[in-house]
């Protein structure tokens, strides 16, 4: 990733807050791992492991486990992240669109579940703000592992 490309990232951290997706897929043989770094919200399913968001190792939007983050958080690129680096977008725009999601996040009730985040953006200028600017058009929380 770029430089200009870790200032966003490090910026937003939407991906891992919970923002985005309600969860994260991990690859079988990272569940382990998500256990030693005590994510005490991994659902060990056969098919689908994955564990819950937020994650528990965001901390100041940056990942505390970040050269032995999983597979997914490795190669998942948002699609604000794509549009900035393909130049699309200028910095400033991409983390005043970032400032937009959080100010809106910030309105959500302390202490939304995620049925309740969930209709609140089926409802919400947030749906259309995430689907716009950060998720891929076919992107799902699966897919999101794929990538």
């Amino acid at each position: 990733m770029s430089l200009p490309g870790t200032t966003l990232c490090t910026s937003c951290g939407l991906c891992c807050s919970g923002a985005l997706f309600p969860r994260t897929v991990l690859r079988p043989e990272e569940v382990t791992w998500a256990r030693e770094k005590r994510l005490l919200s991994v659902i060990d399913d056969p098919v689908e492991p994955s564990f819950a968001q937020p994650c528990g190792l965001l901390r100041d939007r940056r990942c505390t486990a970040y050269e032995e983050r999983p597979q997914v958080c490795r190669t998942f690129r948002c699609k604000l992240l794509k549009q900035f680096e393909d130049g699309e977008i200028g910095l400033d725009i991409a983390l005043a669109k970032v400032r937009r999601v959080e100010v809106l996040f910030a309105r959500l009730p302390h202490d939304a579940t995620p049925t309740t985040v969930d209709a609140l953006l089926d409802l919400g200028e947030l749906e259309a703000l995430a689907a716009r600017d950060f998720r891929e058009s076919t992107e799902t929380n699966s897919s999101k592992a794929q990538s």
